[in-house]
Formats: C-alpha cells, structure tokens, sequence
C-alpha cells in the first residue's frame, strides 16, 4: 500500500532507502509477498531511469541465484518487461555470463529463454551465439534442451544453422535419449 501511495518526491525516497538496504532489498526477492512488493515498485518507477538503473544494479549481485529461484525469477522478469533497455543491460550481461549456469537448471532454463524472449541487440546475438556454440552439450541436459528446442523455436535461420552444424555428428546418440529426442524432432520440424 506503501508503493501505491507514494509519488514524486516520496517515491524518490522510498527507493533511496529501499535500495540502500541491498542485501535486505535482495532476500525480500525470495518471498512471495516481498517478490509481489518489489515488483510493484518496479511498476510504478519503471519511467524513472535512474530509479530503473539503481534496482537493477542491485538485482544483478544476485542474478544467477535470482533467476534459479521460483519466486525471485519474477522480480527480474518484471524488471526485463517493464524498464527500457539501457537500465537492463547489466542484467543482459550477467544473463551472457551466466547462461550455461541457468539453461542447466530447472528454474533457470525457464529464465533464460524468458530473458531470450526480450534481450535484443548485440547483446541478443551475443547470448544466442554463444549458446547455439555450446548446443550439443545442452541437447544432452535435462533442463539445457528445453533452451536449444527454445532456439529452434525461433526460427532464426543462422541460429538454426549453426545448432545443426554443432550437432551434425550427434543425431543418432540425441535420438536415443529422452532429451535429446526432443531436439531432434525441433530440428526435424524447423527443417521442413
């Protein structure tokens, strides 16, 4: 009710403060109803560069464990949504460092191919290169295939290309895993 209720000046303040807890502001993200408040703050300065630019520096302490929280993951989505692209780029950057940490991850592949759905720019061709680079051994994750079948889903056709390319040699061995099947049926449905 606090966030709903302040404007211009309070506003200012009340991030002021907020943020300057950081460590207290990032274990609220792992809550239920502190992930529900914070993604209301962001709402509501989402227009506020510099506000937008301060959470997300904080955010970004904690990014892989975030985004490998069911809860948590909420706070920097609303972030990738809601806030423009230049206060999200330190997020674009720790999702580039970090992405085989997440695609492998049970929450954080779901993560990563939200984060996909949104990163644009260099920073998109840099996180899908380097992710359609490492392919083969994702196909072969529990949790990494569901991104490479993300990949392919995107019907990018030098992406698609290169995943092929890295998995030319793998196909009969994906095929006879559960995970890698799933890929290998994406690839065939991408083809034709």
């Amino acid at each position: 009710m606090l966030v709903d209720a302040c404007e211009g000046q309070q506003l200012d303040l009340l991030v002021v403060r907020v943020l300057s807890q950081g460590e207290y502001f990032l274990r609220v993200a792992f809550d239920q109803q502190g992930a529900s408040s914070i993604v209301k703050l962001i709402r509501k300065v989402k227009k506020s560069s510099p506000h937008a630019m301060a959470m997300t520096r904080v955010l970004s302490n904690r990014f892989v464990d975030i985004m490998t929280h069911p809860t948590a993951r909420d706070v920097i989505l609303q972030c990738l949504l809601h806030f423009p692209t230049q206060p999200n780029e330190v997020l674009y950057e720790k999702a580039i460092l970090h992405f085989q940490d997440l695609a492998t991850h049970e929450v954080g592949c779901r993560s990563l191919n939200d984060c996909i759905a949104v990163i644009g720019g260099d920073q998109r061709v840099q996180l899908l290169n380097q992710i359609a680079d490492v392919s083969d051994f994702l196909s072969y994750d529990p949790y990494g295939n569901y991104v490479v079948q993300n990949f392919l889903g995107l019907k990018d056709g030098d992406i698609t290309s290169k995943i092929t390319d890295c998995l030319e040699n793998e196909f009969i061995r994906l095929a006879m895993r559960k995970e890698g099947s799933l890929v290998v049926e994406k690839i065939a449905c991408v083809a034709y």
